[in-house]
């Protein structure tokens, strides 16, 4: 995967929480009047796509961890 720049980064990870484009998009640092328009586009590229995958993988496999050391009648891969 390719560095993102500051602002890219940034968009990924307020999208990752708010799962908002145009807010976003504000967040990194985009002008209010063009967010919506940067986050639809920033949406669309591929970086910015696998970045968000990573984000959600990072998450799922922290999850994963937290779980499984703090429910002892859970086993790993089952849900709750």
């Amino acid at each position: 995967m390719a560095k993102l720049k500051e602002k890219q980064e940034l968009f990924c990870q307020n999208y990752f929480i708010t799962r908002n484009a145009t807010k976003a998009a504000q967040a990194a640092g985009y002008s209010e009047q063009s967010a919506y328009n940067q986050g639809y586009r920033l949406l669309k590229q591929p970086d910015i796509q696998d970045r968000l995958k990573e984000l959600e993988s990072e998450v799922s496999t922290g999850l994963d961890v937290i779980i499984s050391t703090n429910c002892n009648t859970c086993t790993y891969g089952q849900s709750i």
